[in-house]
C-alpha cells in the first residue's frame, strides 16, 4: 500500500491513490507516541473506483447474418473511449477489428445466433449496448418432385416442385440430357441414361440439401420405313405397308391411314410410320408417296416386245 504523504489532523493522513484498485492501510489514530491514544486500523480495505466513459450504442447493422459469411457493426465515437470491447454471445464465430468502435464477425457453417455486445473503456468500461443476432438459415430441401419416373430418350418431360418465391432453384440431370432453368417448374429432353434427378433451393445465406427423384430411361425404338415408290393417279388403292417392326401406325399428311387411293389426286404425300415398343417408346419413320398423271394410260409391265420390219420406212408393227 502506498506510505502517507503528509497528515491532515490526528484522526487523517494523505494517501496518493494513483490507480485502481483495492487498498489496505495499517496506522494508528491519536497520539501515536502515547500508548493511550493508539488504535489500531490494520487491514482496512478501500476501493477505488473510476468514473466509466458514457454509454455505448447504438449499435447500428443487421439484426440477421448469413452462414459462411463476414459482416460489420458499428457505434458511433463515446468521448473519453480508449478504445470499445466487443462480445458475441454465440459460437463459431471470429470477431475482428475489436478495440475500434466498429467490428467484423465472422460466421462459420455451424455459427449461432447470439447476443453482439459493446461497452467504451478508458481505466474502466461503461455501460453495453446490445443487439440480438439471428443466423438466416439455409434454405430447406424443396417438396416431393413431380414427373414421369420411367422416360424415353429424345422426349420432352416436365418436373417440379413446390415453388417459394424466396429462393432460386439448382437442377441437375442425369448425362445427355437437356439443361434446364432455375425456377420451379422445368421441362427438358431425356437422354438415354437413367439415374436420379436433383434440385436445391438457393437464398442469400446458400444452398440447402437436395430433393431426388429416380428415373429409369428407355432408348427409342429402330423404325424403318420402306419407299412405297411411285404410283399413277389412276391405279387401284392399296394397302399401306413397309414400315418395321411390325405393329405400328400410318399416316399420310398427318392423317391415321391404314391404305391409300391414288385418286385423291397428282401430288406427293408425306407417308409416316410410327412404332411403340414394349417400353412405351416410340419413334417415327417417314416417307413419301408419289402419284404422278401417267397421261391416264395403262402402263405396261411387259418388258418383251417385238418391232419390225427393221429397218423400215413407212409401216413399223408392234407385238
Amino acid at each position: 500500500y502506498p506510505a502517507p504523504v503528509s497528515g491532515v489532523d490526528a484522526t487523517h493522513v494523505l494517501v496518493p491513490l494513483n490507480f485502481m484498485g483495492g487498498y489496505f492501510q495499517a496506522g494508528c489514530i491519536g497520539n501515536c507516541s502515547d500508548p493511550a491514544y493508539i488504535a489500531s486500523f490494520d487491514n482496512i480495505h478501500v476501493d477505488v473506483a473510476c468514473v466509466p466513459p458514457p454509454a455505448a450504442g447504438p449499435i447500428s447493422g443487421p439484426a440477421t447474418a448469413r452462414l459462411h459469411a463476414t459482416q460489420s457493426w458499428t457505434i458511433p465515437q463515446v468521448p473519453g473511449a480508449t478504445s470499445y470491447a466487443w462480445t458475441y454471445s454465440g459460437t463459431g464465430v471470429t470477431l475482428g477489428g475489436a478495440n475500434t468502435n466498429t467490428v467484423t464477425v465472422s460466421f462459420s457453417g455451424s455459427a449461432t445466433g447470439g447476443t453482439l455486445s459493446v461497452a467504451a473503456v478508458d481505466d474502466c468500461a461503461g455501460p453495453a449496448a446490445t443487439l440480438e443476432v439471428a443466423i438466416l438459415p439455409l434454405p430447406a430441401a424443396p417438396g416431393a418432385m413431380d414427373g414421369e419416373t420411367t422416360v424415353c430418350a429424345g422426349e420432352q418431360y416436365t418436373y417440379s416442385v413446390p415453388a417459394d418465391p424466396d429462393v432460386t432453384y439448382e437442377w441437375i440431370f442425369p448425362p445427355g440430357w437437356s439443361t434446364a432453368g432455375s425456377s420451379a417448374s422445368v421441362t427438358v429432353t431425356a437422354g438415354p441414361v437413367g439415374g436420379s434427378i436433383l434440385v436445391r433451393a438457393t437464398n442469400q445465406c446458400g444452398m440447402g440439401p437436395p430433393s431426388s427423384l429416380v428415373i429409369q430411361a428407355y432408348p427409342q425404338p429402330d423404325v424403318t420405313l420402306a419407299d412405297p415408290g411411285p404410283t399413277c393417279v389412276g391405279h387401284a388403292p392399296f394397302i399401306l405397308g413397309g414400315g418395321a417392326p411390325a405393329g405400328g401406325t400410318y399416316t399420310v399428311d398427318g392423317v391415321p391411314a391404314t391404305s391409300f387411293d391414288p385418286a385423291v389426286g397428282v401430288g406427293v404425300y408425306v407417308l409416316a410410320y410410327t412404332y411403340t415398343d414394349a417400353n412405351g417408346c416410340s419413334a417415327t419413320a417417314t416417307g413419301a408417296i408419289t402419284v404422278d398423271a401417267c397421261a391416264s394410260v395403262q402402263e405396261w409391265t411387259n418388258a418383251d416386245f417385238l418391232l419390225y420390219p427393221n429397218p423400215a420406212s413407212d409401216l413399223l408393227h408392234v407385238e
